[in-house]
């Protein structure tokens, strides 16, 4: 009874210290890495290469965060999305005060605790908060940099980008309590800069392991005064940011911009239609006509506030309305005015006519748009609908654009799963963009399959060894004796915790001096390098020939 008491004060104390925090999506990890590679002077198809290997880690089922099975799931998430140590205690029943400083202080339990009958203890499992550019961030990067291996580095700079997008989020849950909210960096642009600055840093370092066939000394963008491979990370980052289409592609708000909220609102006026909440549909027309709704910035919400009001005070002066609003009422203000008009004392009752139309609008778009996280609504549960795959269309659009600009190719990474419910999904005007998105996407970019055996061996050892390890350090604490087991797994690559190496990735000198003695090995050669531009020279000459034959 004491131990499932202690559990459930330690599983309960764990979910409630879980903050909200920010990740990235395909249009970072594919897309915006693929363009930092090539804006650090890598050749396309080598930073299509290595950025492909980042994005991988998503679409992969032995490396995907959203895999809930209860050995290797919460590892995956540790290992390749919230980056952060383990460690292993003994805590005494009564000391509370350790208890909340390791809940508080250090992170959060992975729920594996050991009761010990004999003296009342626990030994008690936890890891520390995930925390920007933490040391264990670099644990795929520098083993893959000692192995020479540069699908261990690509996926590590999908880990290190999450270090900074999953900061103080925690591993066992991920962010199920925050929706899609922390993939959109327009939400987080001061952590996003931090984290290409990172990236740029890391770049510059792996320019030292490419032969000169990987490099492209030619690249120089209309805003720098040399070539970008002479440029240090941070002279990267500044041109970086001031490139504007790059800098808008990151900071801009999707769910304000008016190609997003059209269609958002159309979508929602047709679901108002089949609920019969709107008696005269010729209107939907002219509110979709109304382009100054649109321009103003706004979210769908706010629109819809401003339709609301707008129908308020037609409804109060006799003109024609747009909404059915006895049917609205009875469906949305549950009862509070069910079958009642609001009249000006009824909404004067119910707090005003501001107040009331965002309680309407907030209901009539809930379940289609993404609610703001803020104090008073700190969990948000989105749905994989049209709108968020349209949104998910227009942010990688951009960054398909800014590609095509600096290398004059178009390029698509074949998320199969991200394109069957976008095609399946969208319709009318989304299904316009669609179509014109598939024509410009020439090169359909994926891991091959031999490689994908590769990361199948990897991704499974390294998990693997992780969890053998684990297992280990607490047999130890347990037994009060340590097995020389653990240090043999953790020589292997799956760390429990950062290996003292991965402060190289954060030094240039000490990056430098492990080159000077070949800690770190060169990720590809330059057969490999030509291998690969031949193989981009084939999927072009492919699709021109498809083309012209069509």
């Amino acid at each position: 009874m004491l131990k499932k008491a202690v559990l459930t004060l330690f599983a309960t104390l764990t979910l409630l210290t879980g903050q909200p925090a920010k990740a990235y999506d395909i249009d970072t990890h594919f897309y915006a890495t693929s363009m930092m590679l090539i804006w650090g002077g890598i050749k396309p198809d080598v930073a299509f290469e290595l950025a492909t290997y980042a994005q991988w880690i998503d679409e992969s089922k032995w490396s995907t965060p959203m895999d809930f099975e209860p050995v290797f799931g919460t590892r995956k998430r540790r290992l390749f999305h919230f980056p952060s140590n383990f460690y292993s205690e003994k805590l005494e029943l009564g000391d509370m005060n350790r208890i909340y400083e390791i809940l508080n202080v250090k992170g959060e339990t992975d729920l594996t605790l050991n009761y010990n009958d004999s003296n009342h203890s626990v030994n008690y499992g936890w890891m520390d908060g995930v925390r920007p550019n933490n040391p264990f961030a670099y644990e795929l990067i520098m083993i893959g940099m000692k192995r020479g291996n540069k699908m261990l580095v690509g996926a590590g700079l999908h880990v290190l980008m999450d270090s900074f997008g999953h900061s103080d989020f925690p591993a066992i849950l991920g962010h199920a309590s925050a929706g899609h909210v922390p993939d959109r960096p327009y939400l987080y642009v001061e952590k996003y800069k931090d984290m290409t600055r990172s990236v740029f840093k890391v770049i510059t370092m792996l320019r030292k392991l490419l032969p000169p066939e990987a490099l492209n000394p030619q690249f120089k963008s209309a805003n720098s005064t040399k070539s970008h491979l002479d440029m240090t990370a941070d002279e990267l980052v500044e041109s970086f940011w001031q490139n504007e289409k790059i800098e808008r592609a990151i900071t801009r708000d999707i769910l304000r911009s008016p190609e997003y909220t059209k269609a958002a609102t159309g979508l929602i006026l047709d679901a108002l239609v089949r609920d019969g909440s709107i008696r005269d549909t010729q209107a939907i027309k002219q509110i979709l006509n109304r382009n100054e709704l649109f321009n103003k910035g706004l979210n769908t919400r706010e629109i819809f506030k401003i339709l609301i009001l707008e129908h308020l005070n037609n409804s109060f002066a006799k003109n024609s309305e747009i909404f059915n609003i006895e049917r609205m009422t009875k469906n949305i203000l549950e009862g509070v005015a069910a079958g009642q008009i609001l009249s000006r004392k009824l909404v004067a009752e119910l707090g005003g006519p501001d107040k009331v139309a965002d309680f309407v609008a907030r209901e009539i778009v809930r379940n289609h748009v993404p609610e703001p996280i803020d104090k008073d609504n700190p969990f948000v549960f989105e749905q994989e609908n049209s709108l968020r795959q349209f949104e998910m269309m227009i942010r990688i659009n951009q960054w398909k654009e800014i590609i095509h600009e600096h290398t004059g190719r178009w390029v698509k990474f074949d998320a199969k799963k991200l394109m069957e419910l976008i095609k399946k999904s969208i319709s009318g005007g989304m299904r316009t963009l669609f179509d014109q998105d598939m024509k410009a996407a020439e090169e359909i970019l994926t891991v091959r399959w031999g490689e994908r055996v590769k990361w199948w061996w990897e991704m499974a050892r390294y998990l693997v060894y992780d969890w053998l390890a684990n297992t280990e350090i607490r047999i130890a604490k347990i037994e009060g004796k340590v097995l020389p087991k653990v240090s043999l797994y953790a020589r292997d690559g799956a760390h429990v915790n950062a290996h003292p190496d991965n402060i190289a990735a954060q030094s240039t000198e000490i990056f430098n001096q492990y080159v000077g003695e070949n800690k770190v090995r060169p990720i590809l050669s330059a057969e490999l390098a030509h291998k690969l531009e031949l193989a981009g020279q084939a999927r072009r000459l492919q699709l021109c020939s498809k083309l012209y034959l069509h």
